[in-house]
């Protein structure tokens, strides 16, 4: 019996799972394969190789040049003057992959289209347009307009600015779903209120983690001492959240740096100009894209995810839990997630308190424990082989 066949439209390569976005395209592959034929179509060629995991659960994997290096950016800036656009969704994706698109439709009967971010949302075809299915990785417009109110001057309007147009961009393509996956009730919530999202059309399909894969760090000696910052420095909320950490919490942890209670590691992607910003400060190690983050995990004592605007629901912290390493993060950070205060993890707004948390679950070993256990127990709803369950049964229903 011939399976029905999804067509996956993403902007980057998802076997990287080196950034939450790449992890969760990947999961959700392996979710639809269960039941659908998926064709995969990426608007940025790959150096690496799919990895066979994720090869085995395509129909076809097809790769396309992006613009790059200057004069892609000009494209880019050039794109985002166009009526109904915005810097965020310009220019990303090459002609070739509009084309292909548009002829893949033409030759087969897809049961949806799935479209992973609102840039390559312009490969939508024109004609005979399958059931679209919009994976929405955050409320984007609730993101950038987070974003934009804690930046200062002139970058701060433009960044409102071009949030409005992307609140038109996000509304008009979840208006044309047939059905929207977000990661919990708050970005459907965010969806509805700032986009007109008909609810009804939309269905939780949580961020997750391999909890098997973490399982071996649980049980591994960590450094007394480390605290560890991970994720992509390369996105802006993870930049604007570290910085905070580095300027308003680092200070008022310093003489627990110079007692050697507390030392800090951040590691995740970032530039070589950041890596020398963060190595200027003092007790601070930076480390630039490591091969595995659970190496950092099983030294760090803690984890803290300094997240100032949020949406969507952070893989570091379910990296985190499954690795049996206690959590202090803002209400931002821990948006979207089930826990209680003290428990899964510790959450505190202000500076002083933010470092009062980490210097209080450093010292105290009963505490430490106590949130470890809850963290591990709690993760397990996480697992992406349980949320591969729902990715299958809500495609199910809805198409």
């Amino acid at each position: 019996m011939t399976r029905p066949r999804i067509l996956f439209l993403c902007l980057e390569a998802p076997w990287h799972l080196n950034a939450g976005a790449l992890i969760r395209n990947f999961w959700m592959v392996i979710g639809l394969a269960r039941r659908y034929d998926v064709d995969v179509v990426i608007a940025e060629r790959s150096l690496l190789p799919p990895s066979p995991e994720f090869a085995a659960a395509c129909a076809s994997i097809a790769q396309f040049d992006a613009p790059h290096g200057f004069l892609g950016r000009v494209r880019r800036a050039v794109a985002s003057l166009a009526p109904g656009e915005s810097f965020f969704t310009a220019g990303q994706v090459p002609s070739a992959l509009i084309r292909h698109v548009q002829r893949a439709v033409e030759e087969i009967d897809y049961a949806a289209i799935h479209v992973d971010d609102l840039p390559i949302r312009c490969a939508l075809p024109m004609r005979n347009c399958p059931p679209v299915v919009y994976a929405s990785h955050n409320c984007e417009y609730a993101l950038f307009h987070r974003r934009a109110e804690i930046e200062t001057g002139p970058l701060r309007a433009l960044a409102l600015f071009d949030a409005e147009r992307v609140r038109r961009i996000e509304s008009a393509l979840a208006g044309r779903a047939e059905l929207i996956t977000a990661c919990s009730e708050d970005d459907i919530r965010d969806l509805v209120e700032f986009c007109g999202m008909d609810a009804r059309h939309a269905v939780v399909v949580p961020n997750g983690v391999d909890v098997a894969r973490y399982a071996e760090v649980v049980g591994r000696e960590s450094d007394t001492s480390t605290i560890l910052i991970s994720g992509s420095m390369d996105w802006r909320p993870n930049q604007q959240g570290l910085r905070w950490f580095m300027a308003e919490v680092l200070p008022k942890l310093s003489q627990a740096v110079e007692d050697g209670v507390a030392s800090v590691r951040v590691a995740g992607r970032m530039n070589d100009e950041l890596v020398r910003e963060l190595a200027a400060y003092p007790g601070v190690t930076p480390s630039p894209n490591p091969a595995d983050m659970r190496d950092e995990l099983a030294r760090a004592r803690i984890v803290v995810a300094p997240i100032l605007a949020s949406s969507g629901t952070r893989l570091r912290i379910l990296e985190a839990w499954a690795a049996g390493r206690p959590v202090v993060t803002t209400p931002a950070g821990a948006f979207g997630l089930e826990y209680s205060d003290g428990d899964e993890l510790l959450c505190a707004q202000e500076p002083a308190a933010f470092a009062e948390a980490i210097v209080r679950i450093l010292k105290d070993a009963s505490l430490w424990e106590h949130v470890r256990q809850c963290a591990t127990a709690r993760v397990a709803q996480y697992d992406w082989r349980r949320i591969c369950d729902v990715i299958e049964s809500s495609h199910t229903a809805a198409l």
